[in-house]
């Protein structure tokens, strides 16, 4: 029986109504994995489970909608760290780290900026070698151009070192030496001060001294100093905007806290000329030559500091913490050899007495030039 014109219209719209529900139907999200995240031993069903979740999901972190990218994000993220913010099994995470990371490598390096720091993001959360490696491509401008996903790549080094599995030591000293890399060179404060937190999350790190927390700790330790030196000579010369100081007193008190901390003062270091001392001692008497130079780099620069209101906020901070930080230190080792004076370093940038500033970085080179710091 032939279809009459006006059936035929009645037909085609009828099979219309259940294209879209097809699609619906196709689009339905996968079964929830997070039952899975705590179990140790995953059998071939479980693991086609955790493929099947994270390959719709990190499909929907390289959408267009921003509002869809972030509840991609969650959705893997959720399933990665469990109740408590405590990661899921090495299993888990392992499997979906095979399941998803040629996506998410795909999603940084291709898509914009905002699709790939919430890759990033996910990335920091599967505690994988090759995830680890992957936050360690984009740590340097030559080949990261955009700060952003350097930023959240060394944030993500940084989680790194709470990982309780599945990172060997040697992985994660590989890991420091990018960060230094990538700090060394580093062209936005932003991110020098990301970089920094994240090597004083290293220093300190709670993995037993069997399993590498030790040479973990003390390699942090001496790549700090080295990327404090290289950053303030970088200022000093020119060869990086003056706005990099802003990345320089959120250091200090980094370097200041470590100091400090009761668990750090209880740590040994045992240098390569055999000498034995605590960390903390290590880490004042390191640091303490590299601190006293940033009046040099004040005298130096003053003027050009002088022309930014914000910049020139900064160098007063900056005087004061290097100044409070310097005593604490001489004092805690050279105990009533310390004998320096009390200057309000501070009020000297403020009203422009450069000459008594220099005076006091004097006082602190003849000081750094003399035991316990030679």
């Amino acid at each position: 029986m032939l279809i009459r014109p006006r059936h035929l219209a009645i037909l085609l719209a009828l099979l219309s109504l259940f294209v879209p529900l097809a699609h619906a139907q196709s689009e339905k999200a996968p079964e929830n994995v997070d039952r899975l995240s705590s179990v140790a031993n995953l059998d071939a069903a479980q693991i086609s489970k955790i493929n099947t979740y994270g390959d719709y999901w990190s499909e929907k972190l390289s959408g267009d909608s921003a509002t869809e990218v972030k509840q991609a994000r969650n959705m893997l993220v959720r399933s990665l760290r469990m109740v408590g913010g405590k990661s899921a099994s090495l299993a888990f995470r392992s499997a979906m780290s095979k399941a998803i990371l040629s996506k998410l490598q795909k999603t940084i390096k291709d898509s914009n900026t905002y699709q790939g720091i919430n890759a990033v993001q996910v990335v920091s959360s599967l505690g994988t070698p090759r995830a680890v490696e992957t936050l360690e491509d984009h740590l340097e401008p030559d080949l990261e151009s955009r700060p952003e996903i350097r930023l959240w790549s060394a944030i993500g080094l940084g989680r790194a070192f709470e990982f309780k599995d599945g990172l060997r030591s040697d992985a994660l000293k590989g890991s420091l030496r990018a960060l230094g890399r990538g700090a060394k060179v580093e062209t936005d404060p932003l991110v020098l001060r990301r970089e920094m937190e994240s090597i004083d999350m290293a220093v300190r790190n709670s993995r037993p001294d069997n399993l590498g927390g030790k040479d973990i700790r003390d390699f942090a330790v001496t790549t700090e100093i080295e990327v404090l030196e290289a950053t303030i000579e970088r200022i000093q010369s020119g060869k990086v905007s003056l706005s990099m100081l802003n990345a320089l007193q959120p250091s200090l008190v980094l370097i200041r806290n470590q100091y400090i901390d009761p668990q750090l003062q209880q740590k040994n270091r045992s240098g390569s000329s055999g000498r034995n001392e605590k960390l903390a001692s290590y880490i004042g008497r390191k640091t303490a030559p590299e601190i006293a130079s940033i009046y040099q780099l004040v005298i130096i620069r003053g003027s050009d500091l002088r022309e930014d209101a914000r910049l020139n906020l900064a160098t007063g901070q900056l005087l004061e913490s290097s100044e409070a930080t310097l005593k604490l230190v001489d004092k805690n080792l050279r105990g009533s050899g310390s004998n320096t004076r009390n200057v309000d370093v501070r009020e000297l940038w403020n009203n422009g007495k450069l000459e008594e500033l220099e005076v006091t970085g004097d006082q602190w080179q003849d000081i750094m030039a003399g035991a316990p710091y030679k």
